[in-house]
């Protein structure tokens, strides 16, 4: 079984491999007009205008992910900085209520006239 699992990447490997090479044989002498603005059309090689497409992909790529990672580090830290607050406004309310003296049911209260 294994042995048909590696033939079979080797296959596919090899296939990709001759499908780039006849791409490049084919693409590298062949040209075409690029659109840029009004009035700027280059001759460019189809090849090299390819390459620059992928670079270009990936470029944008990495730029919308990091934006992406961005934008959540963001707001992990906005509710990071909520949950110190409302944690901290606790400590304050526990600290108040510690302050205050509770009446012991021994102690008489003051209140009453006394007699």
């Amino acid at each position: 079984m294994s042995k048909i699992w590696i033939w079979t990447k080797v296959s596919v490997f090899g296939l990709v491999l001759i499908y780039i090479l006849f791409f490049c044989a084919i693409n590298h002498s062949t040209t075409t007009k690029l659109w840029v603005w009004y009035d700027k059309s280059p001759e460019m090689n189809v090849l090299a205008l390819a390459v620059c497409s992928f670079l270009a992909g990936v470029i944008a790529t990495v730029f919308v992910r990091t934006t992406l990672v961005t934008i959540r580090q963001l707001r992990d830290m906005k509710e990071r900085k909520r949950a110190e607050r409302l944690h901290r406004d606790m400590e304050d309310m526990k600290a108040k209520a510690a302050m205050l003296q509770p009446k012991s049911p021994d102690a008489p209260d003051e209140n009453i006239a006394k007699t």
